[in-house]
């Protein structure tokens, strides 16, 4: 059976909430006392999402009027609080955290005094958490009145031009000294709504350009000898020919061939190569079930938000956000509620680059006559675009192993009571419920760090793993 409630630690400040989240938990004594150093909340499990969550995953949860992040840290049959709210969304299929890792924050939590949720950010890589952000926007279908102030009317029409704007930015956008009480009287007026939503990442992924081309090597061969004028760029075809890797990178490329970038800046200026734009898709990420369920339910008093749901469930494949748009006649507002919804899924494809080979065709056939060796479907078989890649602090280093310099007789004497506790504890079965402290008194500079590594040697000499906690 699976677990109806998920215990969530929440993306919040704890000195900020701290008064807020007391006050609610007193008005649940079943949640136990308040714990500023382990704050979780309890959700309900959405029937969406039941048998599909785990312990570690990340999840969007509502917190008040806001929309949070959120790690899950246990699932239950119950809860200590009878109302809970429901898990909105599950934002990566694959767990962020595992159950040891789990463990060890909550079990660094107890015994160095921290809130859980810093523990747990320790193990998480930088720009994972996203914070909440108040999103305003114009209400669906209303109608400017007549009778609106200079800075309602202002901050109207700047909405209604440039869509859903974050609350700070459309404050510094305007620049009016009274736009705060503006917009909340357009809010009362029901005008302009508004929504709390996660700010985007504030790391994004690295990518780098990469070139591919799908022709037979021995379809490429008959027309190189007609590049004898520009060597790099025969060099460069060859080795895009010749690799196994269909998606090449760029870097890769030039080093292999011993060329510069300019080489493919110069295939642009020749009229080689078209630059394709990056595009705005969208497409739907329900079944087919799903969207007619959700339009008979879930959408039947949001004209709008259905009709750009039917349009995508009509068509082939991903829809341009611009096409969808002028077509069905609709703001950026109601495709942002459908993706709030989890209906839809936006991303943005990067631009390409596709090696136009009938102008370089037509100049050879004019010199030399001998390109009827391609065949025009290959000819548009190169392409470059931008690929994802793992970052690697470490590329391109290389650290050289040294031998470990002579102790000092006083690290002589620390280092032999040190290395016969570790050998001890290494020949018994079982580990002890305490196992051996050491404290090294000396200076900066004394050598207290080479005892360190030693005792790292020595232990992963003996087949197990240590942990260094370097201030």
């Amino acid at each position: 059976m699976s677990a109806r409630y998920a215990e969530v630690v929440v993306n919040i400040n704890l000195r900020r909430e701290g008064k807020t989240i007391r006050r609610r938990q007193e008005k649940a004594p079943a949640q136990g006392a308040y714990d500023p150093l382990g704050s979780t909340f309890h959700y309900s499990i959405p029937t969406s999402l039941q048998g599909h969550l785990k312990a570690g995953h990340m999840v969007r949860v509502g917190f008040g009027p806001r929309v949070l992040q959120g790690i899950i840290v246990g699932l239950s049959e119950s809860s200590p609080v009878a109302e809970t709210r429901d898990i909105e969304a599950l934002l990566d299929p694959e767990p962020v955290l595992s159950s040891p890792q789990i463990e060890l924050a909550r079990w660094m939590s107890g015994y160095y005094l921290a809130p859980l949720l810093d523990c747990l950010r320790q193990m998480l890589p930088p720009g994972l958490f996203r914070k909440a952000q108040l999103i305003v926007e114009p209400a669906e279908d209303a109608s400017s009145p007549e009778e609106l102030s200079a800075t309602e009317r202002a901050l109207l029409s700047y909405l209604e031009e440039h869509g859903p704007q974050e609350r700070r930015a459309l404050g510094r956008a305007v620049d009016l000294p009274d736009w705060e009480d503006a917009l909340e009287e357009l809010v009362a007026r029901e005008l302009v709504t508004k929504r709390w939503t996660l700010a985007p990442p504030s790391v994004r992924a690295k990518t780098i350009p990469v070139a591919c081309l799908t022709v037979d090597g021995r379809e490429i061969e008959a027309p190189l000898p007609d590049l004898s004028r520009a060597p790099k760029q025969l060099g460069a075809l060859r080795v895009l020919a010749g690799s196994d890797d269909p998606l090449l990178s760029l870097g890769s490329l030039c080093r292999a061939a011993d060329c510069s970038r300019g080489v493919v800046r110069a295939l642009e200026e020749k009229g080689w190569v078209a630059v394709l734009p990056s595009r705005r898709l969208i497409d739907t990420a329900l079944s087919p079930r799903e969207i007619e369920r959700v339009l008979a339910e879930d959408l039947s008093r949001a004209p709008k938000q259905s009709a750009v749901l039917a349009y995508l469930r009509d068509s082939p494949g991903a829809a341009e956000v611009d096409k969808l748009q002028a077509e069905v006649r609709c703001s950026s507002s109601v495709i942002q509620a459908l993706e709030e919804k989890g209906f839809i899924r936006r991303w943005r494809e990067r631009p390409r680059v596709l090696l136009q080979l009938s102008p370089l065709r037509e100049a050879m056939e004019e010199k030399l006559g001998q390109m009827e060796g391609l065949s025009p479907k290959a000819l548009d078989s190169f392409w470059i675009e931008e690929r994802e890649v793992w970052r690697d602090p470490l590329e391109g280093r290389e650290f050289v192993l040294t031998a470990s310099p002579r102790l000092t007789p006083e690290q002589e004497a620390a280092w032999d009571k040190i290395r016969a506790g570790l050998r001890e504890l290494f020949e018994r079965r079982t580990p002890p419920a305490q196992p051996p402290v050491y404290l090294l008194h000396g200076v900066t500079g004394s050598g207290k760090t080479e005892l360190y590594l030693h005792a790292l040697q020595e232990t992963l000499a003996a087949g197990l793993q240590a942990i260094v906690l370097v201030p």
